[in-house]
């Protein structure tokens, strides 16, 4: 994850230097106004949100501490420091803001701690190993090769018989009731409270994994869902597979990314 000084050197290099520095008045200035403009990088770590605000002339900082269960109110609460000590309020200075950068440590915290959401996978019937094989990558363990920690257990993985082939043709039509209860199955037996989905061929016909993840959310709204195709719609199932997996297992660390998006 980026640190505060790569989101704030990122957010600034996206500026023209000029206007940054400001030929005459050395400050940033709105195009075509004499209203001053910044830019505003944030960090959210695990205990605080740091925040460092600057015109080009004055930088001001502040640290926040971060709420876990809502990812906005470190982040609000860091730019309202920044803006009290501007003399601005938060909706004045994100109003003037023409860059703001964000960066966070909560994913990598999710999985250096292991301390996830626990996950299920729905696959197409026949390949439901193919995401625990790991291309057959090992770890040595005392003279033994192991396998690598999976943020799914194997027997949270349900294969649904459907079929689309390398064409995008359907084999096998999806039957809805058998996707139903395999997840009634893995809500009720294996305590699982995310979803990933990813099918076989869903990049050449992403409708029956687009049905799947629309039924699951109908079902249990409350738990997250995230589609492989979605994610990363290209070739290669274990990548799409896994990049669904790790979403649904580190998903609580951005709760309420969205919310924060939609308020600024």
């Amino acid at each position: 994850m980026a640190s505060l000084e790569e989101v704030m050197a990122t957010a600034m290099n996206e500026l023209d230097v000029a206007k940054v520095m400001g030929e005459e008045s050395g400050s940033h200035l709105r195009s075509g106004t004499n209203v001053p403009a910044y830019v505003i990088g944030i960090d959210v770590g695990g205990t605080f949100t740091d925040v460092v605000c600057s015109d080009g002339i004055s930088t001001w900082r502040a640290k926040c501490p971060t709420n876990p269960a809502q990812f906005r109110d470190g982040v609000l609460g860091g730019c309202g420091l920044v803006a009290g000590q501007i003399g601005l309020s938060v909706e004045e200075l994100l109003s003037k803001t023409d860059r703001f950068g964000l960066g966070t440590t909560a994913v990598t915290n999710v999985l250096a701690t292991l301390r996830g959401r626990t996950v299920g996978l729905l696959t197409t019937a026949g390949f439901e190993n193919h995401l625990h094989a790991m291309r057959n990558h090992r770890k040595e363990d005392n003279g033994w090769l192991v396998n690598y920690w999976n943020p799914v257990a194997l027997d949270a993985v349900r294969g649904v018989n459907e079929r689309i082939d390398r064409k995008g043709k359907v084999i096998k039509a999806l039957d809805l009731k058998e996707v139903e209860a395999a997840v009634h199955d893995l809500v009720k037996n294996k305590n699982v409270n995310a979803f990933a989905v990813s099918y076989l061929w869903s990049v050449r016909n992403a409708d029956h994994e687009k049905l799947t993840v629309d039924l699951i959310k109908n079902l249990y709204p409350q738990y997250p869902v995230f589609s492989g195709v979605d994610l990363h719609p290209l070739m290669r199932e274990y990548e799409r597979t896994t990049l669904a997996v790790l979403n649904a297992f580190t998903s609580d660390a951005l709760d309420g990314v969205e919310e924060l998006e939609n308020e600024l």
